[in-house]
């Protein structure tokens, strides 16, 4: 597994395993939080990646995973290949309309939730706790978490990723 520490990747190591930069459509997604990475095959100090920031970049032939926690920056590209499983479960919605609020009046109207939490009076009216997204490869397995509100955005990025090279996806919704 390649691994790149450094703020700035070198740009022709990356294109060699991943190939280019996608720049059409989808090609990045929101920032996740890591909480749980571990290596298969190397010793990698893992203490700074706590509560680490990863964003990941769509790529010709896979995925970029880029990892940044105070000043340091890491970047792991992952080839399609080395994909066994990637799984986005969306967060638990907690719907508590307050009556006779805007959120209550839209939803006895019928509309979708999705649209009507725009309009809630009170934060605890409408909460979702955070999507996970746990991706496991030949390498390593990664669980990451990040806002709830994202989670469609997120389903579709790594839905397109998985038609894209016939991977397994897994969504728990």
């Amino acid at each position: 597994m390649l691994h790149m520490e450094s703020s700035f990747p070198n740009k022709s190591q990356i294109s060699k395993v991943l190939g280019k930069e996608i720049r059409h459509g989808v090609r990045g997604s929101t920032t996740y939080f890591v909480t749980f990475f571990r290596f298969n095959t190397e010793n990698i100090d893992l203490d700074w990646l706590a509560g680490a920031k990863g964003i990941f970049q769509l790529f010709e032939k896979g995925i970029l995973l880029r990892l940044f926690k105070s000043n340091k920056a890491n970047a792991i590209p992952i080839p399609h290949q080395q994909f066994i499983r990637i799984e986005v479960e969306k967060g638990r919605e907690i719907i508590e309309p307050a009556l006779l609020s805007p959120f209550w009046i839209l939803l006895k109207l019928g509309v979708r939730t999705e649209i009507a939490r725009y309009f809630k009076l009170y934060p605890r009216e409408y909460a979702i706790t955070p999507t996970r997204l746990m991706i496991v490869t030949s390498d390593f397995e990664l669980r990451l978490e990040t806002n709830g509100h994202t989670y469609q955005s997120q389903k579709d990025f790594f839905l397109a990723f998985s038609k894209r090279y016939n991977l397994e996806l897994l969504i728990n919704e």
